[in-house]
């Protein structure tokens, strides 16, 4: 159902994508964090960066299948970081909204790195970091990631 609507406009989706090793970092770490605090997440299950490889590789099927919707706008999560005003006007377009919109302006200042209000939750360009793989995971796990994500990292554009 939802290809139909997105054949037919009636939705416009947006798929952000992300460096896997990044990612996988960012969800294992977001596990141990749940079950330190008694609580279960989508990512709790994630006990070792192995089983975060294997989860992400799970995932890049789900990824690629985004990827392949020809109505679907795709950005790199990292853009958004480095090219936050080219990426926000591309998503702006894409949605037809209107870019002068003074609300619409608030939500965009909000969503900008360091641009989130004190005490203010939710937002996912807070504390992503680019490469933050490189100084966390052992040699031999960025040797697995290479290994298991090669192919991805190389259609999308990631530096191996």
């Amino acid at each position: 159902m939802a290809r139909f609507f997105i054949q037919h406009e009636v939705i416009k989706p947006l798929y952000i994508y992300r460096d896997p090793r990044d990612a996988l970092l960012s969800a294992y770490e977001y596990g141990e964090r749940s079950r330190q605090n008694s609580k279960t997440s989508a990512f709790s299950q994630l006990r070792t960066i192995e089983d975060a490889v294997d989860f992400m590789h799970e995932y890049l099927e789900i990824s690629r299948a985004w990827l392949a919707c020809h109505k679907v706008l795709h950005t790199r999560y990292e853009d958004l970081l480095l090219d936050y005003d080219i990426e926000v006007n591309r998503i702006v377009q894409y949605l037809n909204l209107d870019g002068e919109n003074v609300l619409l302006r608030e939500v965009i200042e909000n969503y900008r790195q360091g641009g989130v209000k004190s005490g203010q939750q939710g937002t996912h360009l807070v504390k992503g970091k680019i490469g933050r793989y490189k100084d966390k995971l052992t040699l031999e796990q960025q040797s697995l990631c290479l290994q298991v994500f090669q192919p991805y990292l190389e259609e999308m554009g990631y530096n191996l």
